[in-house]
């Protein structure tokens, strides 16, 4: 009887061992879950405040991670590919969802992802933290309840051989340059220039800066200062090349900035600089930068009607500030009038038609940021498309009486743009047909002048002295070829 009772003990220990083996990991995780870490490594968690998440015990390795989340006003989702060095601590990671990533094949494959999760090779020290934010209008919110899942890895950094290169780009009038595909990391920027001067006489300048880029971000105000050197400086500058991992894992980031000479007064901005990636220090791959040509314009501007209303017209897609000021005179002799200005961001997608509705003016104090915005420029990639979306709204600004109603007059500006198109058609007519009219010509002049305007497109009528319309308006042509006009008196 005693043999039988501690046999049936022995087994009942083996089973409580068996199911604590199976239900710890995930009291673990749950109680963890509250305080939006993971101390184990489950294939996925739940994002907490502000959308923050974090997956620990992780070994070296490059991972895929999917961030989602599903609702009755519209799905979600994102991904970012993390590269992870034996015991590193990844800070800062972030994960942008949004709806025109959220297709059904899309979401369905991030819910039946363990397959490819090889849970196996996942034990180290490692880690890796950050947020998972919505598109939410023209900007991105980090939220509770989104779902964080690792849907890819593969095996330790030692894998990979290192490369050397150095990706370069050169600056427009301005000195303005920009990268872009960027994976995070630690850079070393190195401008360079060599030419005459307005005297004949060879000069040469370099400099350099040196910053940190976190995954997907974007940097837009870097700022290379070049100190007058010899051409052995500059060569030696062409012969830098940064090193980095052969892993083909790219990155979203961008940096925008401005490579200014020194010449012995100002630092300027100018343009066919060389500014080349000479030192970089992460995880990543920089076999898909890219330099990107830029061109520099005045910041496109439209002034409101007499109901405050603005539009402005053939916008590519990308994201946008504009600012909307107004100089009012002072009534009283001998006193000084007032600046109103009220700015507001739009996200817009290609041919989208956006209504930044009414927008109030408040006065500023700032004279020196509203008498630059007169002489600002904008910056956009040289070989962009150009555009067909529409932001327009109405401008308000409160009067004598405390009562807010459209104002007329007040300038809005493009002030800046964050996008892969072009703004050099922004408030001019797209694909506008000219028109021409010839008169007093032969019928073989007529019958050559057709089937060479249909070769290029042209909308052109043609007309001989002998078949002119009595009621043809001249007014609705651009551009009139004629011998000889007869009119008769009214």
């Amino acid at each position: 009887m005693m043999e039988k009772n501690s046999r049936r003990l022995a087994v009942l220990f083996v089973l409580v061992l068996f199911l604590a083996q199976i239900f710890t990991p995930f009291v673990v995780a749950q109680a963890q879950s509250e305080v939006d870490l993971v101390t184990s490594l489950p294939i996925s968690t739940q994002t907490g405040a502000d959308g923050a998440f974090c997956f620990v015990n992780l070994s070296s390795g490059t991972y895929i991670l999917t961030a989602y989340i599903e609702s009755g006003r519209g799905n979600a989702l994102g991904t970012v590919t993390v590269t992870l060095g034996e015991g590193e601590h990844i800070e800062c990671v972030t994960i942008n969802a949004s709806v025109d990533q959220a297709t059904e094949e899309a979401l369905n494959a991030a819910k039946n992802a363990t397959g490819s999760y090889n849970s196996s090779a996942l034990f180290g020290t490692g880690s890796i933290r950050g947020n998972a934010r919505i598109l939410m209008g023209p900007n991105y919110v980090g939220i509770p309840g989104i779902t964080v899942l690792i849907t890819g890895y593969e095996d330790s950094l030692e894998d990979y051989a290192y490369q050397e290169s150095a990706p370069t780009t050169t600056t427009c009038e301005g000195g303005y340059f920009r990268f872009k595909s960027l994976p995070a990391g630690n850079y070393t920027l190195t401008g360079y220039a060599a030419g005459e001067n307005p005297m004949g006489v060879m000069c040469y300048a370099v400099g350099n800066v040196t910053l940190e880029l976190f995954e997907g971000d974007t940097i837009d105000d870097v700022l290379v200062r070049l100190e007058p050197n010899d051409e052995a400086g500059v060569n030696a500058a062409r012969a830098l090349n940064a090193s980095y991992l052969n892993n083909g894992l790219g990155g979203k980031g961008m940096i925008t900035g401005t490579a200014l000479i020194h010449m012995g007064g100002p630092y300027l901005g100018i343009a066919n600089t060389t500014v080349a990636i000479t030192t970089y220090t992460g995880n990543g791959s920089l076999e898909d930068v890219v330099g990107v040509l830029l061109e520099s314009t005045e910041s496109p501007k439209v002034i409101t009607d007499e109901n405050g209303f603005f539009e402005f017209t053939n916008l590519p897609a990308g994201n946008y500030s504009f600012i909307a000021h107004k100089y009012i005179p002072s009534m009283a002799p001998g006193m000084q009038g007032i600046n109103k200005t009220v700015t507001f961001t739009v996200g817009l997608r290609e041919g989208a038609h956006y209504s930044a509705g009414e927008r109030l003016l408040s006065t500023t104090e700032d004279a020196e940021f509203v008498a630059a915005l007169s002489q600002r420029k904008v910056l956009y990639e040289l070989n962009g498309s150009a555009g067909k979306a529409i932001v327009n709204g109405t401008i308000l600004s409160v009067g004598m009486g405390g009562v807010a109603s459209p104002s007329e007059g007040v300038t809005v500006y493009l002030y800046t743009y964050n996008g892969e198109g072009s703004l050099s058609r922004v408030n001019k007519s797209v694909n506008k047909e000219l028109k021409m009219a010839f008169f007093s010509i032969s019928d073989g002049d007529i019958f050559l002048i057709k089937r060479a305007a249909e070769n290029i497109g042209l909308n052109v009528s043609v007309y001989s002295n002998y078949n002119v319309p009595l009621d043809l308006n001249l007014t609705t042509y651009d551009v009139i070829f004629a011998s000889r006009l007869y009119t008769e008196p009214i």
